[in-house]
């Protein structure tokens, strides 16, 4: 039985998809199969795909509807933990060793991510985080710190917490993150590019932008409504100031990313206090 689960989803990624698969069979750590989720492609992603003599590829046509190939691969999994990879990115070759040990020496981290080196229209390295994650769900206010083609992820956390991906429109790991914070999952980042992260003007998140810029508002809202809900810090003047703000949002006299930014401060400092 194979130690890591690769999901892949592929969505007419012909010029990119055979670079991305030599990557993962170049690995150093080689228990693993490799799940190709065709998402619907109309180009020749699938021949690409069946041009591989090897054991560990399944492939795995599924309509096109990216949430639910992705929950499906998640479901077809028979690895003990399930790494994300995108089609057009490349897998620097000791990225599953790496991971596999990280996960294995601790038991309590539910995702390892990495580093990446950015490629393409723009270049250097992206990363946030050292290690263990301090207060992952408030870390996770601000922005979604976590690359999520680079992420190791232990799958019996997310079925034992029932947690799947969800339909956020461009931002589906973002919320995975954060239903995963909230069950009290352990993050851990390897301050190292273990990822070459291709950046193209075809990106999903590029030509949809405005739209995930309005998901994650929506996601960082959740978060700190539930980092309130919680009340680690115990005042009560802070939930006053939340509702007090939320009136004047709603007479247009301050927007939602200014709210956002304010408590993440605030919390903060008064996490650091206490």
């Amino acid at each position: 039985m194979p130690d890591i689960s690769i999901i892949l989803p592929v969505y007419n990624a012909v010029s990119y998809l055979e670079e991305c698969i030599n990557s993962v069979l170049r690995q150093t750590f080689q228990n693993y199969e490799l799940l190709v989720l065709d998402d619907g492609s109309t180009d020749g992603s699938v021949s690409i795909v069946k041009s591989f003599n090897d054991a560990r590829i399944r492939i795995i046509l599924c309509e096109h509807n990216f949430i639910n190939t992705l929950n499906l691969g998640i479901n077809e999994c028979i690895g003990k933990y399930i790494a994300r990879m995108d089609a057009d990115d490349i897998m620097h070759e000791d990225r599953l060793k790496r991971q596999y040990e990280i996960m294995e020496a601790n038991q309590d981290v539910a995702v390892c991510g990495t580093y990446a080196e950015a490629f393409g229209l723009a270049n250097g390295i992206i990363g946030y985080g050292n290690n263990y994650i301090d207060s992952p769900l408030l870390s996770l206010l601000p922005h979604n710190y976590i690359i999520h083609p680079s992420v190791m992820i232990r799958k019996s956390f997310i079925h034992h917490n029932n947690i799947r991906y969800q339909n956020y429109p461009y931002a589906e790991d973002y919320k995975m993150w954060e239903d995963i914070a909230n069950a009290d999952g352990k993050f851990y980042v390897i301050p190292e590019p273990l990822l070459k992260y291709r950046i193209s003007q075809g990106q999903v998140s590029n030509l949809n932008s405005a739209t995930q810029i309005e998901t994650a508002l929506a996601i960082q809202t959740e978060i700190l409504e539930i980092l309130l809900k919680k009340n680690t810090y115990k005042k009560e003047w802070v939930d006053n100031l939340y509702y007090t703000m939320l009136e004047a949002n709603n007479d247009d006299l301050i927007d939602g990313p200014h709210i956002i930014k304010t408590f993440y401060n605030m919390l903060t400092a008064i996490k650091n206090k206490c």
